[in-house]
């Protein structure tokens, strides 16, 4: 079947509209659409192939931003307000029960690792600041595995959405 589940590719047919969506995700949060109407692309068939054509367009020009998820330094869900730093307790060798503030990280496979910090050993606040800082350094390194500079989220979505506007504009008259 032609119309076979393409990733980022709905069909809509509602009462006056019917055409082909395209979304492509990038960021947190950040989605990026087009609809491709029957009317206008000449039918069902030519209208799905210029979806399919511009998804893939998109989809290579635009670069993937997604890991910058976890790539941010503060988040509301986390007890410590640090995306990937959490209090917690650590058993140590001794099977005594102390006080950490842990890290997660992920190495370049994917892989997740957690480091911790001893509050007893570095006190509260010296512990958060050496999390804090080696969670910085684990995503500098994702960042240069991306090949991007550390930029904030806004800075990258303005980018992305500069890029989209762009190639929304060169792909309407390319196809005109």
């Amino acid at each position: 079947m032609k119309y076979t589940k393409d990733k980022g590719i709905t069909r809509v047919d509602s009462s006056k509209t019917h055409g082909w969506f395209v979304r492509i995700y990038r960021a947190p949060k950040l989605a990026f659409s087009k609809f491709f109407s029957d009317g206008v692309y000449g039918g069902l068939d030519p209208a799905y192939d210029i979806a399919v054509k511009f998804r893939d367009v998109a989809d290579e020009a635009l670069p993937n931003t997604n890991f910058l998820r976890y790539v941010t330094t503060t988040s509301k869900h986390s007890s410590t307000g640090f995306l990937g730093i959490t209090k917690t307790r650590s058993k140590n060798r001794n099977g005594t029960v102390s006080p950490v503030f842990s890290v997660s990280w992920q190495d370049e496979n994917g892989k997740q690792h957690i480091s911790s910090f001893s509050i007893n050993l570095h006190g509260e606040e010296k512990a958060l600041e050496m999390a804090i800082e080696f969670r910085k350094q684990k995503d500098d390194e994702k960042l240069k595995r991306h090949h991007v500079e550390a930029i904030d989220l806004d800075t990258a979505k303005e980018m992305l959405e500069r890029k989209w506007r762009e190639l929304v504009a060169s792909f309407e008259f390319s196809n005109a």
